[in-house]
């Protein structure tokens, strides 16, 4: 006796299934089961499925490592004899080691890529940054002798008053402004030709440099043959001899050129210095340019007075800062 199924196939009176011809032919078409089986795994291991990943790169590769491990399962499969049981127990130890595998070698790339973008930016940025600090460089200094340009050294000069402002407050706090030029600039451009003369006043701004080394200090190139340099807590006496140094640095200095002929000659220039020195005591903010515009007049009015004395010399003069605020310009 039997009993008939119609989608079921044929039973025997002792329960085996008969072949149905038409479902054989189903089962034909049906995709391998292994492969189903490897294809849901790997979705459970990523933890999406292949359509989820936009990632084309990651997709294609996924798909690779599937048929790698099919292909490894099926081998196992005919060289050790398992059967789909046994082949199982293997399948979510070689998935897991794969799926790592690629998980860290995708991070790994992606992470390597990341970096070697960091570093093509770094080195952009490393780039524009110094592109702009040599542009604003150009700007702050002066060419020729390397010292700030006047518009610079202004600024430097007010962050100074700026700084000494709160211990003025308290204290009296002594500050020094000196102004110095070339004696007779114009004579060694008529006589040795311009090129020489920025010669001379590259060579004077390099000594100014080397001189004024102290951070606090601030130096510059105040218009053709003139130069500036403030002293923030430096009194008289000790400006005194730091401009009488200067002095006589630039005298001792040998400058040499040639004649058309090649004849060398050589010659010396002086350097006529005015230095102020100021006691700066309680000042507010509205007094900065006050203060600057009147120390440089003063230090201005000191270097012309050592010219008409005779040049090559140092002038000085010790003021409290209230004789500038209260407008006396006087020199003494």
């Amino acid at each position: 006796m039997s009993v008939h199924g119609s989608d079921t196939g044929e039973y025997s009176a002792v329960g085996t299934v008969m072949e149905n011809p038409e479902r054989r032919s189903h089962e034909t078409n049906v995709e391998n089961p292994l492969v189903q089986r490897i294809q849901l795994k790997f979705r459970q291991a990523v933890g999406r499925a292949m359509e989820e990943i936009a990632d084309k790169e990651i997709r294609e590769g996924i798909k690779k490592i599937q048929q790698e491990v099919v292909t490894l399962l099926r081998k196992l499969q005919e060289e050790a004899g398992l059967n789909d049981k046994a082949l199982q127990l293997f399948e979510d130890e070689i998935i897991r080691a794969k799926v790592n595998a690629f998980i860290a070698m995708t991070a790994l790339s992606t992470e390597r890529e990341i970096l070697r973008e960091l570093k093509r930016e770094n080195k952009s940025l490393k780039s524009t940054l110094d592109s702009s600090q040599e542009e604003l460089r150009r700007e702050m200094y002066d060419e020729l002798t390397g010292l700030l340009r006047k518009k610079y050294f202004l600024s430097g000069f007010r962050k100074t008053l700026s700084l000494l402002q709160r211990e003025a407050f308290t204290s009296p706090v002594p500050i020094a402004l000196m102004f110095f030029d070339v004696d007779h600039f114009k004579n060694v451009n008529d006589t040795y030709g311009h090129q020489v003369g920025d010669t001379v006043l590259k060579r004077i701004g390099k000594i100014a440099q080397d001189r004024f080394q102290r951070e606090s200090d601030t130096s510059g190139r105040y218009g053709g043959e003139e130069f500036v340099v403030v002293m923030p807590k430096c009194d008289m006496r000790n400006a005194a001899l730091i401009a009488e140094d200067l002095r006589k640095q630039i005298e001792a200095e040998t400058f040499t050129t040639f004649t058309e002929d090649g004849r060398k000659i050589e010659f010396n220039v002086t350097a006529s210095v005015g230095v102020l020195s100021a006691v700066l005591h309680r000042f507010p903010n509205d007094d900065f340019e006050k203060i600057i515009e009147g120390m440089l007049k003063q230090a201005d009015a000191l270097m012309y007075e050592g010219k008409q004395s005779g040049r090559n010399k140092i002038s000085v003069r010790q003021i409290d800062i209230g004789e500038i605020l209260a407008g006396d310009d006087v020199i003494g």
